[in-house]
């Protein structure tokens, strides 16, 4: 199955989540595990959360896609590199936000949150943000850079997007399963735009015509 289709049904998955987001079953499994992780906070891991938290904004990553963006094109003389980390980022964002005023999903009660948290819940947009931002990073350095390199950058991707959706539940402003949900559309997304990156050229005007560079010299992201 093709990477654009794959991504497609992830994003369809993510809908689904949304349509069943009041059934009893899901309900009933996310208060079991919001009030499990309420019930082992401690002060320093909220500080450190909250950090996280507000340093990863939908709006903040937005910013940061930017700046992914530039070194990307900077690296490897691109555009198609600025273009498919700044799509990706910002298509997913809109997408959540869009999602959020379709399903109306309330946050989680108040007893549960640290901080106060408003808006509707479903899917975190601050757990979009950051799958987006580093699938499209992960797949971006796959596509000319190879799979050595591209699982490093996917450990650390794979630290930072843990790191920031338990903050979002650790915090009591998230139901789990709006993080599911947000996974899947953030990384949906950079599989279905992954198209953008058809026809690629690194620096030295070797085209890239799938997952794995074709040069013998592939561009290394640093």
């Amino acid at each position: 199955m093709h990477s654009p289709l794959r991504g497609i049904l992830l994003i369809l998955s993510a809908i689904m989540l949304g349509a069943l987001s009041a059934n009893a079953v899901i309900k009933g499994i996310d208060i079991k595990l919001l009030t499990w992780v309420a019930e082992h906070r401690f002060e320093h891991m909220i500080a450190a959360t909250l950090a996280l938290s507000n340093v990863f904004t939908p709006l903040s990553i937005l910013g940061f896609a930017l700046l992914a963006g530039a070194l990307a094109w900077w690296v490897t003389s691109s555009r198609r590199a600025f273009s498919y980390i700044v799509f990706v980022v910002g298509a997913a964002t809109l997408l959540a936000q869009g999602m959020k005023f379709i399903f109306q999903r309330p946050r989680p009660d108040a007893a549960f949150q640290v901080i106060p948290a408003l808006n509707y819940a479903f899917p975190s947009g601050h757990v979009t943000g950051v799958v987006a931002l580093s699938s499209a990073i992960v797949l971006l350095v796959l596509h000319v850079a190879g799979k050595q390199v591209a699982l490093a950058a996917g450990f650390f991707a794979t630290l930072l997007i843990g790191a920031t959706a338990w903050s979002r539940v650790y915090l009591g402003v998230q139901w789990p399963s709006d993080i599911i949900a947000a996974a899947l559309i953030g990384f949906g997304v950079a599989l279905a735009a992954s198209p953008i990156l058809k026809g690629f050229q690194a620096p030295g005007g070797v085209e890239q015509s799938s997952g794995a560079p074709v040069s013998e010299h592939p561009v290394i992201l640093q």
